[in-house]
């Protein structure tokens, strides 16, 4: 039996396998995000990677994401197998973009020389594109209140999940309500994009907190 083909088979349905998952986490958080943002605004993939790299860091590493790679330039991919392979001689982690860096630096000291680099500056138009590309993405408002309102760990017990709201039990027969305003009427009229409500049953009692983003 001719078993020379066994590792780009085992490759291949790695491949496959981590494309799948992927592809599975970014259209669940694009429906959630349209869901908590009751349909008026449904994210673009590129604003769901971009959250899903913050939220899901383990898969969605840049260094490592198919998705993010399908999305780069053949230059950026070149880079990041070449970080790969410096890190490996190196011994030490060597990002892309270090990479990309130290080569513009260089590029544009040669196009310096003589009035005509045609090809010089083709390369650095290509690098200029790869390190905006490596450069870490800036968070939509959006996202971050996404992040802040559904996603983070507060270690505490989820009482109710609703369509724009999220509420967590608290000691004392208390309740902590996060509820999104952003981007409904409600923001316009109260300038917040989110609330949280504090409910203390026993005292009759509600405190609230309005949050305005800005980024």
């Amino acid at each position: 039996m001719d078993d020379s083909n066994y590792g780009d088979s085992d490759a291949a349905y790695g491949y496959e396998r981590r494309l799948e998952a992927e592809w599975t986490a970014v259209s669940a958080l694009r429906e959630v995000a349209g869901i908590a943002l009751k349909g008026r605004v449904q994210p673009t993939y590129l604003q769901t990677l971009a959250l899903a790299q913050h939220l899901m860091p383990w898969l969605f590493d840049p260094e490592q994401s198919l998705l993010f790679r399908q999305q780069e330039s053949p230059t950026t991919r070149q880079y990041r197998e070449m970080a790969d392979a410096q890190s490996e001689l190196d011994g030490k982690r060597v990002t892309a973009l270090e990479l990309v860096e130290r080569d513009i630096r260089r590029y544009e000291l040669l196009a310096e020389v003589g009035p005509e680099r045609y090809e010089i500056r083709r390369v650095l138009h290509l690098l200029y594109r790869a390190r905006k590309e490596l450069q870490p993405r800036p968070y939509t408002e959006q996202q971050l209140i996404l992040r802040d309102v559904f996603k983070v760990d507060r270690r505490l017990p989820v009482s109710d999940d609703g369509r724009d709201y999220r509420e967590f039990e608290l000691p004392n027969d208390r309740r902590l309500r996060l509820r999104i305003l952003h981007p409904d009427p409600p923001e316009h009229s109260t300038g917040a994009d989110v609330i949280y409500e504090h409910y203390w049953d026993e005292k009759r009692m509600v405190r609230l907190a309005a949050i305005q983003y800005k980024v």
